[in-house]
């Protein structure tokens, strides 16, 4: 029995432990709560009661981890581990080591951090908590975020949300959501961040969190910010600062909230209000040992005094937010500090010694970019850092013209190979190696059956905006979408981490320019390569012999004068007003093939174009306007690709493999429309329509707006004149019906050397895993199908063609990534097996494709 001493210190222990966790939900001083903690860990330690002793010494390591003692904490919390240890209480187990993490994360053990989670997730599995996985697996997010793993660290908050939404833990779930746009955020793509932290916004209001409210504005400011939109990113920093700017611990918040008022008052050009932030904020970081945005506040008051012409001043904040990032293992604030420092050397003349962090810098992107697995992260991931070998690019330049002869051109020439479509020239590696093979039955299925949910949902999707629906309906089913396409690139991130043959591929390297000279080039063969930069850009030209290298004005002229051309140029395709085209083409053309029109004298013109250069086809420009326009193909044979390496892979690819038997298979005027006059009157009655005059039709690759597409009668005569053309009598004609995903998944499309589709396109430059080509809508019954070949399907066909040719409108095109291109259709089909695709960059009209395709096969 407890006697009247022992149980009068028991609930004076209960009471202030009461009042310890009072004063965590009450603006109350950390210090006064600590205090009470510890008074509470004395009581029960003098009357024996271990688990309450054992929950007073957690709550106490989690006092002193949110004022930043973390060692404090660290010796609170395993004194805890071992109690709760030997009560055998599993969850206060879990949830202190959880709180270890926590500190041993603060203390920059990131390791050690992630080894606590993963205990602390391994027992919540065990005893059933979801709620406590969903912390842990949140909690280890951040850390595989920190170590440069930003792949990683999505595919485990997407499990956390999934987990949080089955329970409805509506606080959790905003949590994964706020970390999972952070982590977009990282990966360069701002949009798909803008999606989750909305989503996360609109929560946290539900909730009443106005903190966190605060702090998901402040990350929407700097999405926007990475947008370069300078003047909205500001107008959610200076929302955000109010909400969070309350007492103690939380000021490390308020301070990064002035960092980055700061950072935008000076990207916006108000210099002395940007100094005035950005100090407050370094104060405050400095007082609650928040070194990392420390680190960061000392970076752009760097690049600050820099633009105010103090170099050495701003040199010394960047060294300082240098020696920061280099203890803390910061890699992107290291890198992004290493290129701060090159910029300003280089200004200053000091070109060695910008080389010298330029090279370092690039090591770091290089080796983070290597942990991310997924091809549209790895793309974006890229894009975001393309900078980096813009910069580089040009201070090799600048070098080759201090020293000229030294090499500096040629070393330049294989950065801009470095940077022009890795993503592409990876992704070639990988279809050649069957990385599937040696995987996980069960993940393959999960596969095929997601790409089964992805056109269902989006076959569904295209129906509604055909019919009557209603804004909810259709933005209810661009989610259901959203979140498949999302599912499915996760599945495909793991299908890689457990593939053997994935694991054991060496990732290609980009061709030097000897072996550009050896292994691209003939005598008849130049190669033309531009680099497009924020300063100056330049074009490199290549022969057999020699490397000519030329400064060309600085992206955003040459950009606004090819986005010029190509309005023109699509203007003059429907009015037939072809003086202004020819005008702007040869504005761009003296733009950026004058300054080596006395060079280019050989048959064949490679390109490698960069940025808004490739929305133009090359074959149009003049070289020079005199009088007359007289296009490059009136000479040249011209010849685009994504980058020489890419070439270069794919011609190693087909000559290792055996030659298809057949010549041609083409898929041809399909049925679009249930009045189309081959199927029976009565079952197209209920759904005829007025047709389009056929000498109005295109061959339209919409942007998934207009979806009542045309019958292409004379795809049928294109389709009779190559196959005549062709003099083999095996070639597969599919007409009509037969023009459909059946006859296309049926046959065996990889014994053809050409495969060709004259038929409509369908452009979806946000996603582009759903551009595709529309095949028959209808079947011989008049009943509908799905017609749509998505170019996510276009990845996992076999070919073994020479050559695709894609008779449609702007299948060209895609989204544009720097640094990638356009990824559009023609990625899909290299991937699946073909070296060369044949496509445009606008709309086309159906009966002077058809004259088109019988003079180029005629050529063939």
């Amino acid at each position: 029995m407890k006697t009247p001493h022992l149980l009068r210190c028991m609930m004076v222990a209960l009471l202030i432990l009461t009042l310890a966790t009072s004063a965590f939900t009450q603006d109350v001083s950390r210090q006064e709560e600590i205090r009470k903690y510890e008074e509470a860990i004395a009581l029960y330690r003098s009357t024996g009661d271990r688990a309450a002793e054992a929950l007073a010494l957690t709550n106490a390591g989690v006092a002193y981890n949110r004022i930043g003692e973390r060692h404090k904490a660290l010796e609170n919390l395993n004194q805890a581990l071992s109690l709760h240890k030997l009560l055998g209480n599993r969850q206060q187990e879990a949830r202190t080591l959880i709180y270890m993490g926590y500190a041993s994360s603060g203390l920059f053990e990131r390791q050690k951090a992630l080894d606590y989670f993963i205990q602390a997730l391994r027992i919540y599995e065990a005893v059933g908590d979801v709620a406590g996985e969903v912390a842990a697996h949140t909690a280890s997010a951040g850390i595989y975020g920190a170590l440069g793993e930003l792949e990683k660290s999505l595919d485990v908050l997407n499990v956390a949300l999934v987990k949080s939404r089955a329970i409805g833990e509506p606080a959790r779930e905003v949590w994964a959501l706020a970390n999972i746009g952070a982590t977009y955020n990282q990966l360069g793509d701002c949009p798909r961040a803008l999606e989750y932290f909305k989503e996360a916004l609109a929560l946290y209001k539900s909730l009443g969190d106005r903190y966190h409210e605060g702090l998901t504005l402040n990350n929407i400011g700097a999405t926007y910010a990475g947008l370069k939109d300078w003047p909205r990113a500001l107008e959610y920093f200076e929302l955000a600062l109010p909400l969070v700017k309350t007492a103690d611990d939380r000021r490390w918040t308020e301070a990064m909230a002035r960092t980055s008022i700061g950072q935008a008052h000076y990207a916006l050009g108000n210099t002395p209000k940007a100094i005035e932030y950005l100090n407050e904020a370094l104060t405050l970081h400095q007082s609650v040992n928040n070194r990392s945005w420390e680190g960061r506040t000392l970076l752009i008051l760097g690049a600050v005094y820099e633009s105010m012409g103090q170099p050495e001043k701003g040199l010394d904040y960047l060294n300082r937010a240098l020696a920061l990032n280099r203890t803390l293992n910061n890699y992107n604030a290291h890198a992004t500090t290493l290129l701060k420092i090159a910029r300003l050397e280089r200004n200053r003349g000091n070109l060695n010694e910008a080389r010298g962090r330029a090279e370092e810098a690039l090591d770091i992107i290089e080796s983070l970019r290597a942990r991310v697995f997924g091809q549209e992260s790895r793309a974006s991931f890229f894009a975001c850092k393309r900078d980096y070998y813009e910069f580089y690019v040009d201070l090799l330049m600048r070098l080759d013209q201090q020293t000229p002869g030294a090499g500096h051109a040629a070393e330049a020439l294989q950065v801009s190979e470095l940077a022009h479509a890795r993503g592409l020239l990876e992704t070639l590696t990988e279809s050649r190696a069957d990385i599937r093979q040696g995987v996980d039955a069960q993940l393959l299925e999960r596969e095929r059956a997601l790409q089964q949910q992805i056109n269902v949902e989006e076959l569904r999707r295209v129906r509604l905006l055909t019919g009557k629906q209603t804004s909810e309906d259709l933005e209810a089913a661009e989610k259901r979408v959203n979140q498949l396409l999302d599912e499915y690139t996760r599945l495909q991130s793991e299908i890689r981490l457990r593939s053997p043959r994935y694991a054991a591929l060496n990732q290609p390297v980009p061709l030097t320019v000897q072996e550009i000279q050896r292994q691209i080039l003939d005598d008849r063969t130049m190669l033309l390569e531009y680099s497009l930069g924020e300063e100056k850009s330049y074009l490199w030209v290549v022969t057999q012999t020699e490397l000519k290298s030329f400064q060309l004005p600085k992206r955003s002229v040459i950009e606004a004068a090819a986005r010029r051309a190509y309005d023109l140029l699509m203007v003059s395709n429907k009015t037939q007003a072809r003086r202004p085209a020819e005008l702007a083409l040869a504005e761009l053309g003296r733009m950026v093939l004058g300054p080596a029109a006395s060079l280019l004298t050989k048959e064949r013109l490679v390109i490698v174009a960069d940025g808004a250069l490739e929305y133009l086809p090359f074959a149009a420009l003049p070289i020079v306007s005199a009088g007359s326009y007289e296009p490059l193909i009136a000479r040249h044979e011209v010849v685009s690709l994504p980058s020489a390496s890419v070439l270069s892979a794919l011609r190693r690819e087909k000559s290792t493999r055996p030659r298809a038997p057949e010549a041609l298979a083409v898929l041809a005027d399909a049925v679009f429309q249930s009045d189309d006059s081959r199927l029976t009157q009565a079952r197209a009655k209920a759904h005829a329509s007025q047709a389009m005059p056929q000498s109005a039709l295109m061959r339209s690759a919409s942007e998934l707006g207009v979806l009542n597409f045309e019958r292409l009668p004379f795809s049928r005569r294109e389709a009779d004149v190559i196959v005549a053309k062709a003099g083999e009598p095996r070639s597969l004609k599919a007409l009509d019906f037969a023009a459909s995903r059946e006859t296309l998944f049926k046959s065996k499309l990889d014994q053809y050397r050409i495969v060709h589709f004259a038929t409509h396109g369908l452009l979806n430059s946000q996603h582009p895993a759903l551009s595709g080509i529309v095949l028959s809508l209808y079947d011989e019954q008049g009943r509908p199908v799905d017609g749509f070949l998505r170019a996510h399907e276009i990845y996992n066909l076999q070919l073994n063609a020479d050559l695709v040719v894609l008779s449609a409108c702007r299948t060209a095109l895609g989204r544009e990534i720097k640094g990638e291109g356009l990824v559009g259709l023609t990625r899909g089909f290299m991937y699946a097996g073909t070296p060369a695709v044949v496509a445009s960059l606008w709309d086309v009209r159906d009966q002077a494709t058809a004259e088109l395709m019988s003079r180029f096969y005629e050529g063939m």
